[in-house]
């Protein structure tokens, strides 16, 4: 049996998205947890609509259609209730480097949590040419809504 490290799940994960994106279908795809994104001073700000048991979060991102960056990718067990909003400093670790992503027109993220049940769930998002939001959430669809969590 073949164990696939973090870094070649990631890489799983992200052509599965490309696939996904590309127009491919695959049977199932990771639900997206209610996930939201924006910026507050300019800082990754992550919106979680529903209840979950974090184990882990990785953020990665690519600009000009070049190539994805790991920003974030924290092992740690959080309790967050629905409407939990996340930034780094609230995640970060002793010794952990969690950067910044750029929040510039056009650039991708990709947000992958897991669950202490063993869920994946997963939010993918484009900065709109206007600009990343600062008071409405960016949803996976490309929509905005000033309270996702509120239905």
């Amino acid at each position: 049996m073949i164990e696939l490290g973090r870094g070649a799940a990631c890489v799983a994960v992200l052509v599965a998205l490309v696939t996904t994106l590309s127009g491919c279908q695959f049977a199932s795809r990771p639900p997206d947890l209610g996930i939201g994104i924006r910026s507050d001073d300019g800082k990754l700000e992550i919106l979680l609509c529903r209840e979950t048991l974090m184990t882990e979060i990785s953020v990665d991102q690519r600009w000009a259609d070049v190539e994805w960056h790991t920003v974030w990718d924290e092992n740690l067990v959080l309790d967050l209730p629905a409407g939990a909003r996340v930034r780094a400093q609230d995640i970060a670790t002793s010794g952990s480097a969690l950067k910044e992503p750029r929040l510039a027109p056009g650039d991708e993220i990709v947000i992958i949590i897991n669950s202490s049940a063993g869920a994946t769930y997963l939010g993918d998002f484009r900065i709109p040419e206007t600009g990343p939001p600062t008071e409405e959430w960016l949803l996976s669809d490309s929509s905005l809504d000033p309270a996702p969590c509120s239905d």
